[in-house]
This record gives structure tokens, C-alpha cells and sequence, in this order.
């Protein structure tokens, strides 16, 4: 058989597989009594190592993708956990529909199914309503997704030891203890060092200390039991037989519990593999008394069922601590309520926190079990001894481990492998060692001392990454009891750190002693405090008061006193702090104490929202985006939205959120229609939907689907509206030429290809033969519009297409008088955004576009007609633009006459024979129309102004100037150069002037201007 590792690479395990088989054949020597939960399993989500099968960045789809859209479906086995509320009448008889296939009476939990023929749905809502019904649970199914391989690249051990600043608790205890101390011993010069082969390969005992701990006294614990909840143990493994004690199997009851998938075998491995035998590795425990747990089948399946009945036959049997080296984001009432039986049994839960940090960033919080708050959560630390990324964060976190080992594996091999997995049984195997040193200790003091000799090497002081810090089994096993290690706390700026979800332990000593503690709440949301004294043989303890001080200067208290339970403040996000003192001052007491929070989100602002009849309404939505943030405060909570959609289009909805703990789902329908589910993926993964709307008013259920009745996360969720409006043509119906629609030029018309066969006639009118544009604009990128232009009898003028990747089309051509058709087709629809169609008609005057309406149109028209004046190119005649020295020369000469005049020697030095009027300035020059300039240039491109306009035609008629006193303009001089010609030219009324009595001499004359003055010249010469 061969596997895929997580780094891809393939290995070889076909002696590994038939040492398994050959272990199967051989019934083993450890019964397992226990019975098999009739629960299906199938797909899920424990906690997984890192090299296990994890999505990779680009995957085709999430790694927690779903295969349906129910997930009630998709994540539960079917089955249901039901509990009943302390002191009601049990009899499943009170239960009618519902069958109980099981019970556990150390928690008062019935697993439960519906009766055949029971709607699932009206039967959950009929026991939840139940008022003896505490709640009732969907059996989760998980999986473990551990099998990160042996070596791998990238991956190889290192015998480093970490750079480690002295804490005052090592300080306080003997600079000795510290690794990189002078006065500290080699590793090879401690006493009590095992002759195992592989310790070289094993540096992660030297990061914990665990090495320097074993010359204080030999890793032994055979004085209490450790059970490894997992996949089995490999019960023949030489490094790990002789730890083994009777193990349970609840995967295959009556039958040993075999490891057939190897997770749990590593995990033992580091928890107690024999040491000083020669062989292999040592465990940070040398000899111990391990129970094996198989509660996870050979492709790591399960359910939370089944792992809880695994810790419950565990204690029963008489473990004092259990590993779990697996977890589940989803909050289960049912595994809290496993967590305290343990509590209450003064076992010591240690349980892995996850490996999702770089995967899931800041989604990734601490995983369940080990987010409850007696069970001690394990973080993990790099080779280095800095804080390991990789492990989950959150405020539930304890303790940090080495995050990689070198371990035995199945078959009687051995293994690297790295995780949260192998960080948890460091813990439990220190727990163990502290436990046998001082067995009068309490499961609490024990998980306290651990973190109170915690190396700190994160963030100073306890952070979310490690909690108290790394791991020193030496300095847990030299530390004297200290029951407030948190002192000196008396004063709000002294104030200890206190996790929002977590129990911590102190001690109140008399009447003056004050405890404060600072509080970092997440959200807007209610805080709950348990408090709990333990006076020992005295049973009982003097009423405590608890003050909190809100950031806004509000305060909230209470006391307490024995069996007080636990109370809840509204707090707001940000810092807190919480006072505790005895009642009275005078007390001489002294009182250990643990204290246990929790946090619940605050109600959103949209709440009361819970039902579709109190749907919260939202802003219209006409084109654009809207967003909404909101919370599940509580359980079973969704919530309702209703959006009035304004415009036909499609609707993009998407659902994020900010903690892997919640699975997000919503489904949309209208006021009236029917509903569409959306629940593709799994935790912590954004849901999106595009569907298409018209307008209306539509109804939008938010919810976590991570149970039929999940429970309130810490945590936010996002949901985005985004309209696409889908446009409507407003020219339909025109999808033929008998019902085309008219053109009005210098208009836009929009429209839209509904279909593939849709076409958009338009029609043209023309009443004289024109110069016509035809823009077409607006065009996806990815469409091909094709547009045909018909003359009056339907004949195909033309056809033009849109290039690739281009999104218009320009045509500019002559038609004649008559009515022209356009007719557009798309090689496929869109209706996402319009196109734009503009048509431009220039009627053509005299031969030219630009003339019409024009007031020299008449004159440039007769011009036009004598042969005498011609455009500028491309049908216009620019009426309005300055005229040039050598156009004005040669339509004088043309027009007026020194056309037959020898032509003249010319020499100007910015004319030469190539110029397109040479000819007609050499004959201009020579008739005495026109002149150089100084310098010896004639200046062709040379704007004309009225003045050289008038002298030019008033030499070209023979006229004589005219020398007046006074002008008969009032802006021309008599002392002006053209003076007495333009006096000649008003004297023989071939020019008039402006309005107001001015000429403008020096101004520019227009082409339309010059054409009107040349007009009446030729006209007056005829007459002449």
C-alpha cells in the first residue's frame, strides 16, 4: 500500500501495513469492554496536523467544502445527544416521537433519533420547546486529518536550543536551570540521561527541559494512569508495550485496541516512550501506565458521541489524565458537560489547540475540547523556542510545547512529525511528573503549576499565542506551591491579565489583600464569572465581593459565597478590570480560589430579527452595494433581513465571517416566491450566491449552520448585498424592420441583446443627400455586434463588426435622400450594461457638409457654382477658419484676373516651386495684388486680415485709392496702411463694415467672410 505524505512526496508502507495485519491476527492481551454507539460516521473536522490533506493555496475548491446544502445533514451523524434538566422526570415515555438508543448516566445524556414517520424538523422544534429538555445536540461527525509522514523537506530535526531570557520564577528557584547558563551541566554530564539511540534526534526534550528534569528524577508516573483518546496504540511497538495498561476500544468492542491508522501511536511516543532501554527514543515519561483510547476508526472518523464516551470510560476506569490530541471548532454542550465530569472527578484534561494559524489567520481560534475552560489547551513553539505561527490563538490558550518531535511510529518504527498533537502529551506527560512528586495536588493546582513555571516567549506576560508561555518540565518539578502567583495585583495599575475564556487560579490572604485583574473584552458582549474558594478541610469561606470597572467608569458587583454560581455583566469592547477582595476587611483568611470566565457576543444593532415576520429592513437597493454586520448572541439565533430591489438585475450576495467557529449559511426568497439555500462550504469559508431579481421586496435569512441549534460564537459575520442591474431595452419591440425605431440625429439610444436571437432595428430618414456618422458604443469586451445599413429597398449597403476586445464601431459615409435602416446583432446576449447608438447627418450644401444654415452659406454656394472656391477636404468647406495668405492669392487671381499676367521673378525665401500655389503668387506678385513681407518672405500660411483682404481685391479691380481727412470707420486711422483702400472699397459699396461703425482692419477675415467680399468683387466686375 502506498500513501500520499503532506508534502506530496509518496512513501512505502507494505511492511507497515502487514506488520498492522500481522498485529490483527494476533488477539491481543488487552480487552476492551465497552459497546458500540450506533452512529453513522462520516465526514468532518478534528483537529488535523500539518502536513495532514490540507487545501492548498489555488485549489479548484475549499478543503471544507460541503457536499449538500443542508448542513444538519452534511456535519451530524443523524443522531442526537438530549439532556435533561437537573431533577426532571426521565422517562423517555415523556418524549413521544422520539426514540432513545442509548444512555449515559454519568452526565443524565440520551443519544436519540425520531421515530420513523417523524418530521425531523417539527420533532427537534418539539423537544427544544420541551420545558425538562436542558438541550438537545446534533452528534457531530469528525475526522482526524493527521498524517503529516515521516522526514519531509524542509522539515529535518535540529538540536538547537532556543535563546531563553531567565524568568523570575528561574531566577528565584537557581540560574542553573537555565539551558544557556555556564554553571549549567551538558546534556551529556546530567545524571539519569538515557541510552536511547534516537535522544539526538529529540531536541525538543531539551526545549521543555525535560532532559534537565529527568536528573532531578527519572521520567516515572506509574502511579497514576494517562489515557490517550486517539486512534489506538501500536500494541506490539517495543519502545511502548511495557507502558501499556487494559485500554478501551469503541470502534471495535471486545477486540484490542489496535492502532490502525498511527496518529495515536506518535502521540504515545512522545507521552512515554520507554526510556534508558536502549532502543529508540525515550517519551518525556520513561515508564508510565498508559491506557489506550481507540475512539477514532483507521481513516480517522469519529463522532462527538464517541469521543465523549471515550473520556467518560476513561475516568471511569481510572485515569487521572487524558490526552486529546484532537478537536472541533463547533461548541457542543455535550463535550462541556464531558469536560466537567472530568472536573469533577479531579481529572485533568490536556487537549491540543489546533494547527491552523498560517491556514486560517486570525479565523483560527482554539479548537474544542481545549477551548473549554478546564481543560488545559496546548499552543505550540518552534525548534527555536519562539512562539509556532502555525498553532491556533485565542485567549483559551494555557501552555506552549514543542511543536515538532521525533517519535515512534506504527510497525515499530519511528517518525518526525509536527502539530498541537505532539505538544499536548509534553503537557500531560509534565502533568504526570508533578502529579507523582506531589499527589495531594488537585487536577487545577497541577495545570497551574504548569503555567506558572511556563517559560515566557511570546508578547510579555500571558498572550493569546501561548498562554503562560513554553513548557519547563524542570522548573514545574522544582517550583515550590504558590497559590497567588499572579501578586502583586493590589492596585488596578498592577492589574494581572485575565483571558476572556478561561479559568485561572489565585488566593485572597485576609481582610487587605486585593486582587485585580485587566480585561481585554473582543466585542460589545456579557462577561460571566464563576468564582470558587477552596478552604480545604474547613469547607466552607468568607463571602467575597467582586467589583467590575467598566472602561466608561460604570461598575457592576456582586458576592460570593459558597455555591454562589456564576454572574454576568454587559461590557463593552475594550479594557476592564475586575476587582475581588473579601467582604470583610477585617478577615484573616486565607482562600485559594479558581475563577472562570466566558464571554458572549452583545445583541447587533438589527436585533429583534429572529423571525421572518420581524425581518429587519434594510436600505432599497437600487444599483450599488450594502453591507451588514451582525452576531449570533444566542442560541439557535438567525437572523432575518428583507431588501427592497429596485431594478431588474442580478444580486450577489456573500456571508463572511471572522472565526472558524461559525459556518455560515443564509438562503433569499421573495416576499412570495420561493426560497433558494445557500450552505456550499464549511467553517470559517465565505458563502456567495448570484441570483437573479426583479423588483420586489426579498427576504434574507443569515444563520450558523454549524448544528440545527448552534450556539452563540464570539464572533462577527458580514453580509454584502451588490446589485448588477440587468437593463431592459427601452426600444422593444423593434426586432424587425417594419417596426425599427426612428432616429433623431445627435440623440443617444441605449439598448440590450436579451436573447442570442434578439436584433434591434433602427431607420434613418434623410431628405437630402448627406454625410452620415454612426457610432456604436458600449459593447462588452467579450461580445461581437455586428451592424448592417440598408438603403430604402432593403438592399445591404454595408456590414461592420466590433474587433476583438474593442467595444465600439465608427462609420462615416455619403447616402443619398430616403429612409436607411440599421440593424445590430450580438453573437451573444447581454443585458448587464447598455450599448449606446448615435447617428450625426451633415446635409450636403452646395457639395459641402458643414455650409448648411450658415450665413455665407448663398455666397459659397455661388462661389461653389462659378468653379471659383472648392473645400478643404473630406466635403468641408470650414467656413469659420482663418483664410491664408496663398488661398486668398490664388482665389483672387482665379476670380478677379491676373491669371493671364507674365509671370513674375519671385525670390521669397519661404516659397519655393513645390508649394501647391507657387504659380499663383508668382502671377499675383506680378499683377501687383500682393506683396512680400520683410525680411524677404511672403508668409503663404499667413493668416489674412481684413485689411490685406480689401487691398489684395482692390488691386485685383484697378481701384484707386482714396486719401480721406477722416475715415469713415470709427476703429480705422487715417495714418493706417490700408486706410485709403478700404476708404476706395466703402466709396464703391463693396464693403460695409460692423455694426457700430467699425471695420476691424487688423482682425482675422474668416473663409465665409472673404468668400461673401470676393463674391461681391466678381459680381461688380461683371457689371462694370
Amino acid at each position: 500500500m502506498r500513501i500520499m505524505k503532506g508534502n506530496g512526496r509518496r512513501t512505502d508502507n507494505r511492511k507497515e501495513a502487514a506488520a498492522r495485519t500481522d498485529r490483527r491476527q494476533r488477539r491481543r492481551r488487552i480487552a476492551v469492554p465497552a459497546a458500540l454507539l450506533a452512529c453513522v460516521l462520516a465526514a468532518g473536522s478534528l483537529l488535523g496536523e500539518t502536513g495532514g490533506p490540507l487545501a492548498t493555496a489555488g485549489a479548484s475548491a475549499p478543503s471544507n467544502m460541503k457536499s449538500s446544502a443542508d448542513a444538519a445533514d452534511v456535519w451530524t451523524t443523524g443522531s442526537w445527544l438530549l439532556k435533561w434538566r437537573e431533577g426532571a422526570e426521565t422517562d423517555p415515555a415523556r418524549l413521544p416521537g422520539t426514540v432513545v438508543l442509548s444512555r449515559q448516566p454519568e452526565t443524565g445524556v440520551d443519544l436519540v433519533v425520531p421515530a420513523d414517520g417523524e418530521d425531523r424538523q417539527r420533532w427537534l422544534d418539539r423537544l427544544t420547546a420541551h420545558p425538562d429538555v436542558e438541550y438537545v445536540h446534533p452528534v457531530g461527525k469528525v475526522k482526524l486529518l493527521a498524517d503529516s509522514g515521516g522526514e519531509q523537506p524542509g522539515m529535518t530535526s535540529t538540536a538547537s536550543t532556543p535563546a531563553v531570557a531567565t524568568t523570575e520564577t528561574e531566577a528565584a528557584l537557581q540560574s542553573s536551570a537555565n539551558p544557556q547558563s555556564p554553571a549549567a551541566p551538558a546534556a551529556a554530564e546530567l545524571p539519569g540521561k538515557p541510552d536511547d539511540p534516537h535522544l539526538d534526534r529529540q531536541s525538543y526534550l531539551k526545549l521543555i527541559g525535560a532532559d534537565r528534569a529527568w536528573a532531578l528524577a527519572p521520567g516515572m508516573a506509574t502511579d497514576l494512569t494517562i489515557a490517550v483518546v486517539d486512534t489506538g496504540v501500536d500494541l506490539d511497538h517495543p519502545d511502548l508495550k511495557d507502558n501499556l495498561v487494559q485500554g478501551i476500544n469503541l470502534i471495535a468492542p471486545g477486540k484490542p485496541p489496535e492502532d490502525d491508522n498511527g496518529h495515536g501511536t506518535r502521540v504515545a511516543g512522545v507521552l512515554a516512550a520507554i526510556g534508558n532501554n536502549g532502543i529508540g527514543t525515550a517519551g518525556v515519561l520513561w515508564k508510565a501506565k498508559i491506557m489506550p483510547v481507540k475512539a477514532l476508526d483507521e481513516t480517522g472518523f469519529g463522532d462527538e458521541k464517541m469521543l465523549g464516551e471515550a473520556i467518560v470510560k476513561a475516568v471511569d476506569a481510572g485515569a487521572k489524565i487524558v490526552v486529546l490530541s484532537v478537536g472541533l471548532y463547533r461548541y457542543s454542550p455535550y463535550m462541556q458537560d464531558i469536560a466537567l465530569y472530568a472536573e469533577k472527578n479531579d481529572v485533568l484534561l490536556v487537549a491540543a489547540s489546533g494547527n491552523d494559524g498560517l491556514q486560517h489567520g486570525r479565523k483560527a481560534v482554539v479548537k474544542y475540547p481545549a477551548a473549554y475552560p478546564t481543560v488545559m489547551a496546548v499552543s505550540g513553539a518552534a525548534a527555536d523556542g519562539s512562539p509556532e505561527r502555525r498553532a491556533n490563538a485565542g485567549p483559551e490558550n494555557d501552555i506552549a510545547a514543542a511543536w515538532e518531535v521525533y517519535t515512534t511510529a506504527l510497525g515499530g518504527g519511528y517518525r518526525k512529525e509536527e502539530g498541537t498533537s505532539m505538544a499536548a502529551p509534553q503537557v500531560a506527560a509534565a502533568a504526570a511528573l508533578v502529579w507523582t512528586k506531589e499527589p495531594h495536588l488537585k487536577a487545577w493546582q497541577v495545570r497551574e503549576r504548569l503555567m506558572q513555571t511556563a517559560q515566557d516567549i511570546g508578547a510579555p506576560g500571558r498572550d493569546d499565542q501561548t498562554g503562560a508561555g513554553l513548557l519547563r518540565v524542570d522548573l514545574a518539578l522544582k517550583a515550590a506551591a504558590n497559590p497567588d502567583p499572579r501578586e502583586p495585583n493590589n492596585t488596578r495599575q498592577e492589574a494581572a491579565a485575565l483571558p476572556v475564556v478561561n479559568q485561572i487560579a489565585g488566593a485572597l490572604s485576609g481582610g487587605s489583600d486585593i486582587d485585580w485583574f485587566r480585561i481585554d473584552a473582543p466585542h460589545d458582549g456579557w462577561m460571566t464569572f464563576a468564582f470558587e474558594g477552596h478552604p480545604g478541610e474547613k469547607k466552607a469561606y468568607p463571602a467575597v465581593s467582586a467589583v467590575l470597572h467598566r472602561k466608561d467608569g460604570t461598575t457592576a458587583s456582586a458576592e460570593w459565597r459558597m455555591n454562589a454560581g456564576k454572574v454576568e455583566w454587559p461590557v463593552k469592547r475594550g479594557v476592564q478590570w475586575l476587582e475581588l477582595k473579601f467582604k470583610n476587611g477585617e478577615e484573616t483568611a486565607v482562600v485559594p480560589y479558581t475563577l472562570t470566565t466566558g464571554f458572549r457576543m452583545a445583541a447587533d444593532e438589527y436585533e429583534p430579527n429572529d423571525t421572518q415576520a420581524t425581518a429587519r429592513q434594510l436600505a432599497n437597493l437600487t444599483d450599488g452595494q450594502l453591507k451588514v454586520t451582525g452576531t449570533f448572541h444566542q442560541q439557535g439565533d438567525q437572523d432575518w433581513y428583507a431588501v427592497t430591489i429596485g431594478q431588474t438585475g442580478d444580486l450577489k450576495l456573500s456571508l463572511a465571517v471572522d472565526t472558524m467557529r461559525i459556518d455560515p449559511a443564509f438562503l433569499i426568497k421573495p416576499e412570495h416566491g420561493t426560497e433558494q439555500r445557500v450552505d456550499d462550504y464549511g467553517e470559517g469559508a465565505t458563502e456567495r450566491a448570484n441570483i437573479p431579481v426583479t423588483p420586489g421586496r426579498y427576504l434574507i435569512r443569515v444563520r450558523d449552520a454549524s448544528s440545527a441549534s448552534a450556539h452563540p460564537s464570539v464572533g462577527t459575520y458580514t453580509l454584502t448585498l451588490e446589485l448588477e442591474r440587468r437593463h431592459e431595452d427601452p426600444n422593444e419591440p423593434n426586432d424587425r424592420i417594419y417596426a425599427a425605431t426612428p432616429l433623431a440625429p445627435d440623440t443617444e439610444y441605449r439598448g440590450v441583446f436579451s436573447t442570442r436571437d434578439d436584433e434591434d432595428w433602427f431607420r434613418l430618414k434623410l431628405d437630402s443627400r448627406s454625410i452620415v456618422s454612426v457610432t456604436l458604443d458600449g459593447v462588452p469586451a467579450d461580445r461581437r455586434v455586428r451592424m448592417e445599413v440598408y438603403d430604402k429597398r432593403q438592399q445591404l449597403l454595408e456590414t461592420v463588426e466590433t474587433a476583438p476586445e474593442t467595444a465600439s464601431i465608427r462609420i462615416e459615409r455619403e447616402y443619398d435622400e430616403g429612409s436607411h435602416y440599421i440593424r445590430l446583432t450580438s453573437d451573444r446576449p447581454f443585458d448587464r450594461s447598455l450599448y449606446r447608438l448615435r447617428v450625426n447627418v451633415e446635409p450636403l450644401v452646395g457639395g459641402f457638409r458643414d455650409i448648411a444654415g450658415h450665413w455665407a452659406e448663398d455666397s459659397i454656394i455661388r462661389l461653389n457654382a462659378l468653379g471659383l472656391v472648392s473645400g478643404t477636404g473630406d466635403r468641408r468647406f470650414e467656413p469659420d477658419r482663418g483664410i491664408s495668405r496663398a488661398e486668398a492669392a490664388a482665389l483672387v487671381v482665379r476670380a478677379l484676373g491676373g491669371s493671364g499676367t507674365p509671370a513674375a521673378t519671385i525670390a521669397y525665401r519661404d516659397l519655393d516651386e513645390s508649394h501647391w500655389a507657387y504659380k499663383a503668387i508668382q502671377q499675383a506678385t506680378a499683377a501687383g495684388i500682393v506683396n512680400g513681407l520683410p525680411g524677404g518672405r511672403f508668409g503663404p500660411s499667413n493668416p489674412v486680415s481684413r485689411a490685406e483682404a480689401a487691398v489684395m481685391i482692390g488691386r485685383a479691380l484697378g481701384l484707386a485709392p482714396l486719401n480721406r481727412a477722416s475715415a469713415p470707420f470709427n476703429d480705422l486711422s487715417p495714418n493706417h496702411w490700408a486706410a485709403s483702400m478700404i476708404n476706395r472699397l466703402k466709396e464703391e459699396g463693396l464693403l460695409s463694415g460692423y455694426p457700430g461703425g467699425f471695420v476691424r482692419p487688423d482682425e482675422r477675415i474668416s473663409r465665409a467672410e472673404f468668400s461673401v467680399f470676393l463674391l461681391r468683387a466678381v459680381e461688380k466686375r461683371r457689371l462694370n
